[in-house]
């Protein structure tokens, strides 16, 4: 990564940022100097709900609290993660729509990518991923620098825990990706 200061992002403030660039990243990061943007990012993150897979991506990503990624989460959705079936159609977890709404309303952009290359994922991407064999439906996971923080590593539901996974997991079916390119402060 190459830190360098820039000065045209808030001209009116005159407030300086960095601009982190990542190899791995179409676009730069950009941050103001506030380190709680940045604080924990990418840490495990368990999720506290059968259908809290998203919120616990988001959570890492952003560097928050479980509770509070669910709180925005549910906000977006205008309902509990855990209801689905109701008179409104709505399903249980999380769409693709939930997720990147919430991430957006964190002032991160994110795009979608059906048939990403999955030796070129970059840090913080969102895969949704599937098959009938571990998961009952899709999942979430979110890659980082550590490798795929699964937020239901160990598929109890009696006791969720957080792991990352050095590879992609084995007999799942990336369904879609959804890749960071901006970050702004």
């Amino acid at each position: 990564m190459i830190d360098r200061l820039h000065d045209s992002i808030a001209p009116k403030s005159k407030r300086k940022a960095r601009i982190i660039h990542d190899e791995a990243l179409t676009a730069p990061y950009i941050l103001a100097e506030r380190k709680e943007l940045i604080m924990e990012k990418y840490k495990l993150v368990s999720q506290e709900n059968e259908w809290g897979c998203g919120a616990a991506c988001v959570a890492s990503l952003l560097g928050i609290s479980y509770v509070e990624a669910k709180k925005r989460v549910e906000r977006v959705k205008g309902a509990p993660i855990d209801e689905g079936q109701d008179k409104l159609g709505l399903r249980p977890g999380l769409e693709l729509h939930h997720i990147v709404i919430t991430l957006r309303n964190a002032r991160v952009k994110v795009i979608a990518d059906w048939y990403p290359d999955l030796n070129t994922i970059p840090v913080g991407t969102i895969a949704c991923i599937g098959n009938k064999t571990n998961y009952k439906d899709e999942h979430y996971i979110l890659m980082t620098p550590e490798g795929w923080m699964d937020p239901w590593y160990n598929l109890d539901i009696d006791n969720m825990s957080a792991g990352y996974r050095k590879s992609f997991p084995r007999g799942t079916k990336l369904l879609v990706a959804l890749i960071p390119v901006k970050m702004l402060a």
